[in-house]
């Protein structure tokens, strides 16, 4: 980040720069962007217009080990971080921002479609979603790794494997919790296979609690 960006930043965090003034400054630089990269002119601050100047995402070089299903050696290979309860949204978490920005990452799939996920797996998790389709014939319309919550959505539960960015859904309309022979992936072994051959669990074989949506990346 450059140091004019820095210094703005501050400005916005301690608060002097906010309300009308702020959403005018948004606009100008939206429109300004939008301008320089061919976009709709809207002077809004949407998807397209921060996909535009989003640095390109760190990837850690080589393959991390894959960790047991507890909590000790998930935390080893893929870090520790503090958190808060959100006081808004019953079960959602805010993980510290510092770590956020060293570890979460942006991955675009070959479908154009993107998701946020750790920077350890997610050249890993992106070849691995290109070959378990074209090995199915399934595509899945919806994928999403990162999400800072508790399992479930409930403050009582450990955190979800999502609050590290280690897992990722697909299409949970057609791969719902439950009974697995009616998903998609059932229905499709070989995306299964490919993921599992590549150190993910699928969640479909889950026998207390089957997540046909879930995969994520431990033993």
């Amino acid at each position: 980040m450059s140091f004019e960006s820095r210094w703005n930043l501050r400005q916005v965090e301690s608060g002097i720069l906010e309300g009308e003034a702020l959403g005018e400054i948004i606009r100008r630089g939206a429109l300004a962007i939008q301008e320089e990269h061919g976009l709709a002119t809207d002077g809004l601050c949407g998807p397209a217009t921060l996909e535009a100047i989003q640095p390109e995402p760190k990837v850690i070089p080589g393959r991390l080990e894959v960790p047991r299903n507890n909590r000790a050696d998930i935390a080893r290979v893929y870090g520790t971080f503090d958190y808060e309860e959100s006081e808004k949204q019953r079960g959602a978490i805010i993980i510290d921002r510092d770590w956020v920005r060293e570890n979460i990452v942006k991955v675009v799939f070959h479908t154009g479609k993107h998701t946020w996920c750790h920077k350890g797996i997610a050249e890993e998790l992106k070849t691995t979603f290109e070959k378990a389709c074209k090995a199915s014939g399934y595509t899945p319309k919806s994928a999403w790794s990162w999400v800072a919550r508790h399992q479930r959505w409930d403050p009582n539960r450990p955190l979800s494997l999502h609050s590290w960015g280690v897992c990722i859904d697909f299409d949970p309309k057609l791969n719902g919790v439950g009974p697995v022979e009616q998903s998609k992936l059932y229905q499709h072994p070989e995306f299964v296979e490919v993921f599992e051959d590549n150190g993910f669990s699928w969640g479909g074989r889950w026998s207390k609690y089957p997540d046909a949506m879930h995969f994520q990346r431990t033993k």
